[in-house]
């Protein structure tokens, strides 16, 4: 029975492993690819791509909002009229002008946040999905000229830190 469960838990850490590794082509991904990706280019001055393949094998909305003239956020939702509410948002790219990367510490006042070097050389901040009186998805963190980027995404906990610089080193 012990080696039965054994086999059980490799096969399942062995799915989960090989689900994290898929990625989807963005234009595949995203439903509304074509009307999102011209609202990405109406925004002037902000250094911003988009990535080119999203993580998993399900399609978003994605909704492009300028917040005021120094904030715009980017939303990957699992419904179309989600506009990154919580409970239907994926994931998300926020664009701060003159914001800073944030340190987070668990309960024993420890910081989770780890730094990360991204391939173009910009310092990195990769905050693990956590619970602190709410839910907080994988965040990665970093200034690009003024801009704070922030890049939040719903990822297996197996995965989610090599996730997050994936597509970091997309934008």
């Amino acid at each position: 029975m012990k080696k039965c469960i054994t086999i059980i838990g490799l096969m399942i850490m062995t799915v989960s492993a090989m689900a994290a590794s898929q990625w989807l082509a963005s234009d595949k991904a995203v439903l509304n690819y074509l009307e999102a990706m011209n609202n990405v280019k109406s925004i002037k001055d902000v250094p911003i791509n988009m990535p080119k393949a999203l993580p998993g094998d399900k399609t978003y909305y994605m909704t492009v909002k300028k917040v005021h003239h120094n904030q715009f956020n980017i939303y990957f939702d699992s419904t179309k009229k989600c506009n990154g509410v919580k409970t239907c948002s994926v994931g998300s790219i926020l664009l701060i002008k003159m914001g800073n990367p944030q340190i987070y510490y668990n309960r024993d006042n420890k910081a989770i946040t780890q730094e990360v070097i991204l391939k173009n050389g910009h310092k990195a901040y990769f905050t693990p999905a956590h619970a602190m009186a709410d839910y907080w998805p994988a965040r990665m963190e970093w200034r690009q000229g003024p801009w704070l980027l922030q890049l939040n995404w719903t990822a297996p906990k197996n995965s989610e830190k090599q996730d997050l610089v994936k597509l970091a080193n997309q934008l």
